[in-house]
Formats: C-alpha cells, structure tokens, sequence
C-alpha cells in the first residue's frame, strides 16, 4: 500500500496547484526582462564599450573609470 502524508498528499498537492499549464506560460510572458536591451541602438552602443573595456590598456579603463565615478562622462 502506497501512503503519503503532510505536504507530499495529492491532496494538499491539489489545493496549491490550481494553475493549468497555460496559466503558468502566461504568468512567466509578462514577467519583465530584466538585463535585456531590445533597442538595437543601445545593445550596438553597450557591445561597442564591452569591446573597449576588454581590448584598451588597462591604464586607459582605469581613466574612464576614474572620469565616470567622478560624473565626468
């Protein structure tokens, strides 16, 4: 004989799962995105300064660095 109890229940499982499938895909769509550039302007603009970042001397990133923590850019 096969017993569940507490939480592992198909009851108590049935109680917290009232959302279909497509329910759930819903939900998740209208999550926003967070970290994603959709205007290809700025995602060409930010792809051009992580090539900087990873290509110039260092002495030449800690400047900029230096010029944008002191709200100079």
């Amino acid at each position: 004989m096969n017993v569940t109890a507490g939480h592992a229940s198909p009851m108590v499982h049935a109680i917290y799962q009232h959302a279909n499938g497509e329910d759930k895909r819903r939900a998740v769509a209208a999550l926003p995105e967070f970290g994603t550039v959709t205007d290809p302007t700025e995602a060409r603009e930010r792809e051009q300064m992580a090539a900087l970042a990873h290509s110039l001397p260092i002495e030449a990133v800690r400047k900029v660095l230096a010029g944008l923590k002191a709200g100079k850019a």
